[in-house]
């Protein structure tokens, strides 16, 4: 946080530069993480957040064993006797089809627990997703 965006320090009462993060004491078997695709301008106006996230590796080796330990605090460290790596497998996306907040679609992307296989849910219409049309880096949400 910098500028007009500084944090207050209640210690010495004044703005400072300061990095925003947030640590998890210990990370649960299921994680339900939603990304922030729409943001406000100063100006009031709701935009849609294009920048792609993207994963390692090609779009469906990224998908799995995607490792959360940075987020982590110290105490899973001690926990494991090492900083341990928390592997996470994304087995939905849900996307945001459209070019801003007032107007789209959405549909999702799930990995069925059986086959293993990736399928598309729009509407009534559910389809077979084939390599890189399952991560989508500007649509996910």
């Amino acid at each position: 946080l910098e500028g007009a965006d500084q944090w207050h320090c209640e210690r010495c009462d004044a703005k400072v530069d300061a990095a925003r993060r947030v640590r998890l004491h210990r990370l649960p078997p299921v994680i339900m993480l939603h990304l922030k695709r729409f943001a406000y301008t100063p100006s009031g106006q709701v935009r849609k957040v294009r920048t792609p996230v993207v994963l390692l590796g090609d779009a469906l080796q990224g998908l799995d064993g995607v490792d959360f330990s940075q987020y982590a605090s110290s105490q899973d460290a001690v926990d494991a006797g090492a900083k341990p790596a928390l592997l996470y497998d994304i087995i939905s996306i849900v996307n945001h089809h459209g070019r801003d907040a007032f107007c789209g679609h959405y549909t999702a992307n799930c990995r069925h627990c059986v086959d293993g296989r990736w399928y598309s849910f729009n509407d009534d219409t559910v389809g077979v997703v084939e390599g890189e049309d399952v991560w989508l880096p500007e649509e996910a949400y």
